[in-house]
């Protein structure tokens, strides 16, 4: 069996304080992998490189048109330049560059057009090819914390329940569970990488970020109720949302009071608010 019958990923790393190289090594379909030191001429001087194999019938992936537009869609919002180096068509050796954008969440809100967030939403939801139904962008600087974020509403719940939170680093532990519909981008230099859903559980810093995140949520809902058809929408999506969040959010219960809607024998087969019918 040779390297072309495998879909093989080897890694080469040196460490900075290292004089040494090692590869990690694996093969697909296989649990294990070996990591020894390398024995190769090549001189990193610091970093990792990736060397894939392909098999035969998966070359399709050595098409630089391919390449790029994979790279493309798949990293849209790294902040770290990304190069394609050809050696056959290009024989310098010179490297095209594929992108370098500035993730959004990083960026000012009034510089970013509609359609930039809903092409960084498609991103999120795996590429379900629609608009939110709004956003909210903000950062957050107080004392010791400071983060940014971004929240979608979705407009409609099918086309959110499929989408693994996993996705979005941590987020889940961020947003309690009758507001998990919301979806979005949390970043903080002040939460460590290496958190676990444990420790992130008993953080000061969850708890700041969370009840920022819930209060962000709720301002968001007060902005869609303001235009009566597109709360409709949502009401119709998340009302068993909300209506969990009466019971399980004792804190947030009389915003999310506000936000509930009733058939009544004044408004018949419309929706009315609570504040709205004692008016009437």
């Amino acid at each position: 069996m040779t390297k072309c019958d495998l879909v093989k990923l080897g890694t080469v790393a040196r460490p900075g304080t290292s004089i040494e190289q090692y590869v990690w090594e694996a093969r697909a379909g296989c649990r294990s992998f070996s990591v020894a030191r390398d024995t190769t001429d090549e001189n990193l001087g610091r970093g990792i490189k990736v060397t894939m194999y392909l098999k035969d019938d998966q070359c399709v992936y050595l098409d630089e048109a391919l390449l790029k537009a994979l790279v493309k869609k798949y990293s849209k919002f790294t902040s770290y330049q990304i190069s394609l180096k050809t050696t056959e068509k290009d024989p310098s050796g010179s490297e095209l560059s594929v992108i370098h954008q500035k993730p959004i969440w990083m960026r000012k809100p009034e510089d970013i057009s509609k359609e930039e967030y809903a092409a960084y939403y498609e991103s999120l939801m795996n590429g379900v090819g629609e608009v939110p139904l709004a956003v909210k962008h903000f950062s957050f600087v107080k004392g010791w914390l400071e983060f940014k974020a971004i929240l979608f509403v979705p407009r409609g719940k099918s086309r959110c329940d499929h989408v693994d939170l996993d996705n979005v680093r941590l987020y889940q532990e961020l947003i309690p569970e009758y507001l998990s519909f919301v979806k979005g981008i949390v970043d903080s230099e002040d939460v460590p990488l290496k958190t676990s859903r444990e420790m992130l559980q008993r953080n000061k810093i969850r708890e700041v970020i969370r009840e920022n995140l819930v209060n962000k949520c709720f301002e968001l809902f007060f902005e869609i109720a303001e235009n009566e058809e597109e709360y409709n929408k949502f009401y119709e999506a998340f009302s068993k949302n909300l209506k969990l969040g009466i019971r399980v959010d004792s804190q947030n219960r009389s915003k999310i009071a506000e936000l509930l809607r009733y058939r009544s024998t004044e408004s018949g087969d419309e929706l009315t608010s609570l504040k709205d019918y004692c008016l009437a």
